[in-house]
């Protein structure tokens, strides 16, 4: 895995906020499990779900307030489902018109901004 910038300082923060936060993935088992054990040894705590390669997030993502991807194609169906929704862009999706499916973020740190703009807006 490859450490993604800000990653480890802004969850850390809205955990500390009292945040709860999901990573949901099509990823296998084994994946899951490397993943969780960087998580804790970096000090985030994650609920780790995975649903399994090529299906539907959708029921699991029921409930939650915010959901981030790099794939906007994971997105679409969850547009009625999750109302804020974000797509992380990188160089292989910048081409990507993200339409009215998600807001568009390049960084953990805006994406904590986002966050934070949407509880003051509460």
């Amino acid at each position: 895995m490859e450490l993604v910038p800000g990653v480890i300082e802004y969850t850390q923060q809205l955990l500390s906020e009292g945040h709860e936060i999901s990573v949901v993935t099509s990823r296998s088992h084994t994946m899951i499990d490397i993943a969780q054990e960087w998580s804790w040894r970096n000090g985030l705590t994650f609920n780790f779900v995975g649903v399994g390669y090529g299906n539907s997030k959708a029921d699991v993502a029921r409930g939650l307030a915010c959901y981030i991807d790099d794939d906007l194609d994971k997105l679409v169906p969850l547009r009625d489902i999750v109302p804020h929704r974000f797509l992380f862009s990188w160089g292989y999706n910048a081409h990507v018109d993200v339409g009215n499916v998600a807001r568009r973020i390049s960084s953990w740190e805006e994406f904590y901004n986002e966050i934070q703009k949407l509880q003051s807006a509460r």
